[in-house]
């Protein structure tokens, strides 16, 4: 199902997104606090005094989703700084992993390599529970190439350049204070993809994941504090 030196060059393209973005967002490394928060339990709610609470998580993650007909697994990185307990804000990066063709044109039967990163947003509604509800979105830039499968050299050819946009809905189950799992539900719209007759029709469509996030997560006496 996958080819092993194609997933040798899209382990680099994961790594090259993760160190590029830790170098230019140190806050997701590491689970830092600035100032404190206080909080009011008993009117089941909780106020922010002069301060906002900062943290961060790092998460690698995998995901499927239809591309061209198929079902096509990608994996991935991302990162971000949560503020107000409740928003976070970061970066992502992710490559496709399975082996995909294109089935139509003069390039029927050539592979497809995807690589896609940029920005990556979200809201957490229910901070106080273990188990957690929240919105995402990544939205970002890649390009596609084709290669050609059985030869000897690992030769790409005709890279073209998208836009893509995640909006998502996941659910978070607290494991420690420091550990999350997060299913996540996803819809991608592709935008600007041309080779051969396949359009961006054939490239977007639902998708799930599973991210593992490791931060600093808050809850209450009947979840996670």
């Amino acid at each position: 199902m996958f080819n092993t030196r194609r997933t040798k060059h899209i382990y680099l393209n994961c790594i090259e997104w993760l160190i590029i973005f830790i170098l230019i967002n140190p806050f997701s490394v590491f689970a830092q606090e600035e100032d404190t928060i206080t909080e009011d339990w008993s009117a089941d709610t909780y106020l922010l005094k002069d301060s906002i609470n900062i943290t961060g998580f790092l998460s690698p993650f995998i995901n499927g989703s239809g591309i061209i007909n198929d079902i096509g697994f990608s994996v991935g990185g991302a990162g971000a700084i949560v503020f107000a307990d409740h928003y976070f804000v970061g970066g992502y990066g992710f490559a496709l992993l399975s082996d995909i063709y294109i089935r139509k044109g003069s390039k029927s039967g050539k592979g497809i390599e995807m690589t896609h990163g940029g920005i990556y947003v979200g809201y957490n509604f229910l901070q106080k529970n273990r188990i957690q509800l929240g919105f995402s979105a990544q939205f970002g830039w890649g390009g596609i190439a084709l290669t050609s499968p059985g030869e000897k050299f690992y030769v790409k050819e005709n890279t073209d350049k998208f836009f893509i946009l995640s909006p998502a809905i996941y659910f978070d189950r607290i494991i420690t204070s420091k550990l999350s799992a997060s299913f996540v539900f996803t819809y991608n719209f592709f935008n600007d993809i041309d080779i051969e007759e396949h359009t961006d029709r054939d490239f977007s469509g639902p998708g799930v994941s599973l991210m593992i996030k490791v931060g600093k997560f808050y809850y209450t006496a009947n979840g996670v504090n």
